[in-house]
């Protein structure tokens, strides 16, 4: 019985450090993506709204 109580502590551990893990690594992919953007918006002049800024993209398209 003892065995047991210690094996099922052992691996809610285990899970809740790979959940703890796992939403490190989503926090770090969010932050890069969001930086990302802030820098691009920033590069662009970032006076220009994002609705000009794709008018304007569309327009070099064609």
């Amino acid at each position: 019985m003892y065995c047991a109580e210690v094996l099922f502590v052992y691996t809610m551990s285990q899970v809740q450090i790979c959940a703890c893990t796992r939403i490190g690594i989503w926090q770090m992919y969010i932050i890069e993506l969001l930086s990302e953007m802030v820098y691009k918006v920033y590069e662009t002049g970032g006076r220009q709204s994002a609705g000009s800024a794709w008018n304007e993209a569309a327009r070099s398209d064609i």
